[in-house]
């Protein structure tokens, strides 16, 4: 982090005003984070952006002249390309009065069941832009306090968020699960190879989307014909199973002799 102090006058006085600026974009908090969400999907203006960012007012802001603002756009520019996280910029939600928590930094306490899920519905909504998939993505990803995964009901909890939450904070944390895996690419990259584009499937809007994998198959793949495994898994932490599955796909990449 660091800091900015800007000098203007008001009613003929010296004032000053200090500005924290994150270096880089895993130092963002979440306003910032949204803030720039936002600015990037133009759901606000220039004016708004300073405001929400910088957590300043329209009196303080009517004060600055170009230069100052200018200057505060440059110690933005490292921020606006967006690579990988291994924690969460929002790391709670309340809906309906009842907090819930994102998972912890690097997944720390996740299990591979809650992974699936919410990778799953990511995908879906990545393809798709159906919002149905976005909600349940959400509702899987934050749990409500002092709960696990398997012990309450995810299908009224998407219901609820559909209903209550903004859809720009919605989709920061779309977001950010994208940068989740991104990091997960530079640690395991044999499970999450770079994402390439596949040609034969175009999107109406002339982008091409990468069409959804199925976890599912991929567990059937780990735990094959022992069914006994199969209840075991799921309550087993996330990382160590991608860890193993991993080691498993690049040790299938050695050349045999």
């Amino acid at each position: 982090m660091k800091e900015i102090r800007f000098e203007y006058t008001y009613f003929g006085r010296r004032k000053s005003f200090t500005a924290t600026v994150p270096e880089k974009l895993g130092e963002a908090s979440s306003n910032q984070f949204i803030a720039l969400l936002s600015l990037s999907e133009g759901a606000v203006t220039e004016e708004q952006f300073f405001k929400l960012f910088f957590g300043i007012g329209s009196d303080i802001l009517s004060r600055l002249d170009p230069w100052q603002l200018y200057v505060m756009t440059e110690q933005l520019r490292n921020l606006w390309e967006m690579t990988a996280a291994d924690h969460f910029f929002i790391p709670e939600l309340s809906i309906d009065s009842v907090r819930l928590v994102a998972p912890e930094d690097r997944l720390r306490g996740m299990t591979l069941k809650q992974f699936m899920t919410v990778d799953q519905f990511w995908q879906w909504y990545a393809y798709s832009g159906n919002n149905t998939y976005l909600y349940a993505m959400v509702a899987a990803l934050y749990l409500p306090e002092n709960t696990d995964f398997f012990s309450y009901d995810h299908g009224a909890l998407a219901e609820s968020i559909a209903k209550s939450e903004d859809l720009m904070l919605l989709q920061g944390i779309t977001v950010n699960w994208a940068l989740i895996r991104n990091w997960l690419s530079d640690a395991y990259p044999h499970l999450f190879p770079s994402a390439e584009q596949d040609s034969s499937n175009e999107a109406p809007s002339g982008r091409k989307k990468q069409r959804p994998g199925s976890w599912l198959a991929i567990l059937d793949a780990l735990v094959g014909d022992d069914l006994t495994r199969l209840e075991t898994y799921p309550h087993l932490l996330a990382l160590d199973v991608i860890r193993i599955l991993d080691r498993r796909i690049k040790e299938q990449k050695k050349p045999r002799i």
